[in-house]
């Protein structure tokens, strides 16, 4: 890395998947300012209501669950999963009979709930899923396939292959299979999916944005010991991730070990982990796009397929991913916007 200019490794990979380090350190400080002082206080009404004078990773681990017991996921499964899939996506204008792919529900390795694999973009597309995954796991990795499955430009290096590196932004190819995702989400769809109330979708929402805070900072502080990392391979990365830890989630004594480093996600995709936070503010912006352009009743919209193909699929890897974003939703990708809208 450094004989081709670059401070290190850490820094080549970013650059060949279109994020420059600087951006991706000022990404990160932005979260870490904008959730301090919302996670602090998460933490302190915790040891309190605990009765707890030290906060440890098992209670950094209680609120972060905190955040997942509160997201909507579609209750839908066994064959009902795909006949979902089929409503949704026809309902949006994609002809969900004639898309050129496959599911298969089998073990997965460690840690992997599923895996959408694009064999010959645009017309043979896989996914393998661990069995019993929740229907926005489905619907995200179908996401995947549906970028693959439109994109139409003719030359292969531009078609974005995943686990190709250099090939494109990670971030934005679980953006789109995030937007996909998320369409499950719309209230429209989760009164059809499932027996919840109008009022029950609201308290989970209010609650999910309560203990984002916990959430986007645990997240950060999995990609964060990569970056930093890589800035010096001959630290100890126990003692690095026990300075993270403590840093982002903000223990009184953290473990000497809170995970092996030991990790596929690391050695099979290097700097790979921020691209889920990257998505996460690509699909709210792209659904907030969605709304003002088609009305609240987007995600039942027949014309939301040929939105998203035109704009987001078809040219591949044509336009660097924030100049489209800057061109479908009028601005690069939107942090400050996201956050907003999460309360922080």
């Amino acid at each position: 890395a450094k004989t081709l200019g670059y401070e290190n490794y850490g820094e080549l990979i970013l650059d060949v998947t279109e994020i420059k380090m600087d951006w991706l350190l000022n990404f990160a400080d932005v979260i870490n300012k904008r959730t301090l002082d919302p996670y602090q206080k998460l933490v302190d009404e915790y040891k309190l209501d605990e009765n707890k004078t030290e906060f440890n990773f098992s209670d950094a681990m209680i609120l972060i669950r905190k955040y997942y017991a509160n997201q909507l996921v579609p209750e839908v499964t066994g064959d009902s999963i795909r006949i979902g899939m089929k409503m949704i996506l026809d309902k949006i204008g994609f002809d969900y009979d004639n898309l050129p792919v496959q599911f298969v529900e089998n073990e997965m390795p460690p840690g992997v709930g599923g895996q959408g694999i694009a064999v010959q973009i645009p017309n043979d597309f896989r996914v393998a899923l661990l069995p019993g995954m929740d229907f926005q796991t489905w619907m995200h990795e179908l996401g995947h396939g549906l970028q693959a499955m439109h994109t139409t430009i003719q030359s292969p290096i531009l078609k974005e292959y995943e686990w190709s590196l250099g090939s494109g932004c990670g971030g934005f190819s679980e953006g789109m299979a995030e937007v996909s995702a998320k369409i499950s989400l719309n209230t429209e769809w989760m009164n059809q999916l499932s027996p919840i109330s109008e009022d029950e979708i609201t308290e989970k929402r209010m609650n999910a944005n309560l203990y984002r805070p916990a959430y986007l900072r645990f997240w950060l502080n999995l990609f964060m010991f990569e970056v930093e990392f890589y800035k010096n391979l001959d630290q100890d990365p126990d003692e690095l991730k026990r300075q993270l830890t403590q840093k982002y989630l903000l223990l009184d004594n953290p473990p000497e070990r809170v995970r092996p480093i030991a990790d596929m996600a690391i050695v099979s995709y290097p700097l790979y982990i921020q691209n889920y936070t990257i998505a996460e503010v690509i699909s709210w912006q792209v659904h907030k796009t969605l709304n003002e352009k088609f009305g609240n009743k987007y995600a039942s919209n027949a014309k939301v397929a040929q939105f998203l193909s035109e704009n987001f699929y078809n040219d591949g890897g044509l336009i660097h991913w924030q100049e489209r974003l800057q061109k479908v939703t009028g601005k690069e990708l939107d942090l400050d916007g996201y956050l907003i809208d999460s309360g922080l």
